[in-house]
C-alpha cells in the first residue's frame, strides 16, 4: 500500500480521525438543509485535527425561515453553508478562534462560549472579541447605552 504522505493530492482529501461529522452541519430546525460549502468542510476539518479534536458545531446550514427566527443577518453565510458556530470542550473560545485563524479561516467572531467562524470571499481578517453569550445581548446592551 502506497503512503500518502507521498502523494500531497490524495493526503488533502484523507479523512482524519477528528473529521465532522457531514449531519452535524444540517439546519437545526429540522427541514432537512445541509449544503457546507467544500472549502468549509475542509477547513473545519484540518482545525479539528490540527487540535486534535473534533470540534461541536452549535449552528451551520441554516434555511431562510430558521436564520430569520434565530435572528441570523439575511445575507449570512449560514444561508449558503460557508458559515458554522462552533465550541470545543478542550478550550475557551478565544484560543479556538486564534486556532480558527490558524487553520485559515477568513472571518471569525469570537463570543463568550462559541466562535463563528466562515469562509466569505474577501479576506477578513479581524478578530472580534465579544464579551456576550449571543449577539442578541450585544444589541440590548448597546440600545441601552444609545438611550443614556
Amino acid at each position: 500500500m502506497e503512503n500518502l504522505k507521498n502523494d500531497p493530492a490524495q493526503s488533502i482529501s484523507a479523512p482524519g480521525p477528528y473529521d465532522a461529522d457531514p449531519r452535524d452541519f444540517s439546519c437545526r430546525c429540522g427541514c432537512g438543509f445541509n449544503s457546507p460549502s467544500p472549502r468549509m468542510v475542509e477547513l473545519l476539518n484540518k482545525l479539528s485535527n490540527t487540535i486534535r479534536e473534533r470540534v461541536i458545531i452549535n449552528s451551520g446550514c441554516r434555511c431562510e425561515t430558521h436564520n430569520y427566527k434565530v435572528g441570523g443577518k439575511p445575507k449570512s453565510f449560514h444561508l449558503t453553508g460557508e458559515a458554522a458556530d462552533i465550541c470545543s470542550r478542550k478550550m475557551d473560545a478565544l484560543t479556538l478562534g486564534i486556532s480558527a485563524f490558524n487553520a485559515g479561516f477568513i472571518g471569525i467572531i469570537v463570543y463568550k462560549n462559541f466562535v463563528h467562524i466562515d469562509v466569505r470571499r474577501r479576506r477578513c481578517m479581524e478578530l472580534n472579541v465579544h464579551l456576550f453569550d449571543n449577539p442578541e445581548e450585544e444589541v440590548s446592551e448597546n440600545e441601552k447605552k444609545a438611550e443614556a
